[in-house]
């Protein structure tokens, strides 16, 4: 079915897929990631281009892709997901703007980074359902776009799950010297 889009301030905030469901995160346009007031709760934020990077180095490059994923949320064949790294990656899809339509839903993961490429857009990583090394840190997406979020720890010490203001939990997870979240982001507020 349709999105909903929610406003904060004067900020678009969220895109939503009709039937999306939590596990699977909301769609976030690219102004939400870099709005002022901020997506990220008291002690995370949104990675920058270079933590990925040093994931995905951590995980071994080219197979990180496999290690990431979960083994479930994808269209076969999901080739290599082992999530042996215990990030979770979903196919959760994205928002395509200009085209103004969802799309991809099991078929690709994206996760906003909230390193600005200088053309009007952020850098994204992305993983995919065919490939184990699938993973790329350098795509880009228009800020009118909408891919998930993650979030990394500001300080790197391991300290439990997250509630966000929705009451949706967040389990964690340590990858080399970087807490991430387990699932993508799902708060309205």
């Amino acid at each position: 079915s349709g999105g909903e889009t929610l406003w904060k301030g004067s900020s678009k905030w969220v895109a939503v897929q009709g039937h999306r469901v939590v596990k699977l995160g909301f769609l976030y346009s690219g102004n939400a990631v870099i709005d002022a007031h901020g997506l990220a709760p008291a002690g995370w934020h949104v990675p920058t281009q270079a933590e990925f990077e040093t994931m995905i180095i951590y995980l071994g490059n080219e197979i990180s892709g496999g290690k990431l994923k979960s083994t479930d949320n994808w269209n076969a064949p999901n080739t290599g997901a082992t999530n042996s790294s215990g990030f979770s990656a979903f196919g959760g899809g994205k928002y395509f703007y200009p085209y103004l339509s969802f799309a991809d839903k099991g078929v690709m993961g994206n996760w906003w980074s909230s390193t600005l490429t200088g053309a009007g857009a952020l850098f994204t990583m992305r993983t995919y359902f065919n490939s184990d090394y699938g993973v790329t840190y350098d795509c880009q997406e228009l800020l009118d776009s909408a891919c998930s979020v993650r979030f990394i720890k500001d300080d790197g010490a391991l300290s439990g799950d997250v509630v966000d203001a929705d009451g949706n939990t967040y389990n964690t997870v340590k990858i080399g010297n970087q807490v991430w979240m387990v699932q993508n982001w799902a708060c309205t507020k």
